[in-house]
């Protein structure tokens, strides 16, 4: 009964923890129906974005858009693109990487100079760099078929070493051309009734991260040296700026313009892959070469050195004034200190008076001392004497009692070696004995082989005990038991051969009885 009501309990136990697990396994089904429903409206509401902004895009650039295979640029951020340049009209807009935005810029422009006249600024209008002569082919090809390809400027500029304070760092080399085109653009406005103020679009692409880091970092400060104090407004615009690193690179341009005083404004687009445009109101009259920026730098670093001495100078003013606070403080402990030990001065000099006097009644004391000490002094040297003949008397003792020592170590030696040589002895003793064993051994043998002859071989064995004796008292003295050991072993060949001549006795004696 017990056994059922135990199944039961178990079965039900079990049954709540499958209820359980189903349980928990719907909710992870609900919450992944609800992850999946919101990313699959997140990527529907994108795509609609998408083909609505594809769309829009295609309505202002017609079909240039079927001549873009592969387009490495967002959808809105082309739509962006094209509102820009038709918007701003554009002096010059300078590209770094070619491609399908350079296509895109083009059309653009080309739909800009059918819609109003753009003036005489002459025939150029977009300046691009391309490191990659695969890309700068491709661009060729792809641009060949637009009207209006005279208005670009497309270069093949490998990429070459540049740096500033923040690195080292491979970037088009591009400095030469853009300052020339910007001359010829400055000049060309210096001479017409258009308003002199140059506006430029720079559009960053390329090169790609794996150039190395902050690639796409030089694209500024490169312009801004090429425009140096030239009557321009600039507009930096870029695409994909949702990683750390573009976030990195903006913040440092943004320090540039800083750091020459310029007057910008950030804007972030909100694109799909994020997008900045970053505008720059006027660089006339402002040196913003690269030697004024490390100029700048230089001066940066001093005023940081400056103010960080300034810091340590002020700490060691803080010090000063607390080391000599402190110095006022033991002044002041060291005035108490002098007046304390004025005080016990005078309190010395009148305990001196009282001392004089005491010393001249410890005179006369001295005086009875120095003749008790007189005394002592005869007692003492009598003490010596007493005590040397005492020292005397103990170093002849001492003497007799190493004396004995030796002698004790003598008797110890002797006593050692007679502790050897007895038991050289009690060896000797015992290998007698263990022989005489072995001759009782036959006897006992031949009594045996001939029964008549136990008389005599009873008397052998007294005459071996006796012998046994005489060996024992060998043990005290060595040259006795050598003698008791001779006398033993003649005794021993004695009987030997008597033990030979009974034996060669009994061989006729026990052929008769065979």
């Amino acid at each position: 009964m017990s056994e059922s009501k135990r199944d039961q309990s178990q079965a039900g136990d079990q049954a709540e923890d499958l209820i359980s697990r189903v349980r928990q396994q719907s909710e992870v089904i609900l919450d992944l129906r609800s992850q999946l429903s919101t990313q699959i409206s997140m990527e529907i509401a994108n795509s609609t974005m998408q083909l609505e902004t594809h769309q829009a895009l295609q309505a202002l650039v017609g079909d240039v858009l079927s001549s873009m295979h592969e387009c490495p640029i967002s959808t809105d951020f082309a739509l962006k693109l094209v509102h820009k340049v038709r918007e701003e009209s554009y002096d010059l807009i300078i590209e770094f990487g070619s491609g399908s935005s350079t296509l895109l810029i083009l059309r653009a422009l080309e739909l800009l100079g059918s819609e109003r006249d753009t003036g005489t600024h002459g025939s150029l209008r977009l300046l691009s760099f391309e490191h990659s002569e695969r890309s700068y082919q491709n661009t060729a090809d792809l641009v060949s078929r637009c009207g209006n390809h005279n208005q670009l400027k497309l270069l093949l500029a490998s990429l070459c070493p540049w740096s500033d304070s923040t690195g080292k760092y491979s970037y088009y080399s591009c400095i030469q051309s853009i300052s020339e085109t910007l001359r010829s653009l400055n000049g060309a406005l210096s001479q017409s009734d258009l308003p002199c103020t140059l506006k430029l679009l720079v559009l960053i692409n390329s090169p790609s991260k794996f150039t190395g880091r902050w690639a796409r970092y030089p694209a500024v400060p490169l312009v801004l040296n090429a425009c140096s104090s030239m009557d321009a407004a600039i507009d930096f615009l870029l695409d994909d700026m949702l990683s750390d690193e573009g976030m990195e690179v903006s913040l440092a341009w943004e320090e540039i313009f800083a750091s020459f005083g310029l007057d910008y404004q950030r804007e972030d687009l909100g694109l799909q892959k994020g997008g900045l445009l970053l505008k720059l109101k006027s660089l006339a009259g402002v040196d913003t070469s690269q030697d004024r920026r490390d100029e700048l730098l230089a001066e940066r670093h001093d005023q940081e050195a400056i103010a960080s001495e300034a810091f340590l100078i002020s700490q060691l003013f803080t010090k000063l004034e607390v080391a000599e606070e402190h110095s006022f403080q033991e002044l002041q402990q060291a005035h108490t200190a002098r007046d304390a030990q004025a005080a016990q001065l005078q309190t010395l000099a009148d305990e001196l008076g009282t001392a004089q006097g005491e010393r001249d009644a410890l005179g006369a004391e001295k005086e009875a001392a120095q003749k008790a000490a007189a005394d002592l002094q005869q007692k003492l040297h009598n003490h010596i004497q007493a005590l040397q003949q005492a020292q005397q008397d103990r170093d002849e003792q001492v003497a007799r009692v190493q004396a004995l020592e030796a002698e004790v170590v003598t008797w110890k030696s002797e006593r050692d070696a007679l502790g050897a040589e007895k038991e050289a002895a009690q060896k000797a003793a015992a290998d007698l004995q263990q022989k005489l064993h072995n001759h009782i051994q036959a006897l006992q043998q031949a009594q045996q082989d001939r029964d008549e002859q136990v008389a005599r071989v009873q008397a052998l064995e007294a005459e071996l005990g006796k012998a046994q004796g005489e060996r024992d008292a060998l043990g005290a003295e060595k040259q006795a038991a050598q003698k008791a050991a001779a006398d033993l072993q003649r005794k021993i060949s004695t009987q030997r051969e008597a033990l030979q001549r009974l034996r060669h006795l009994a061989r006729p004696l026990a052929t008769i009885q065979q």
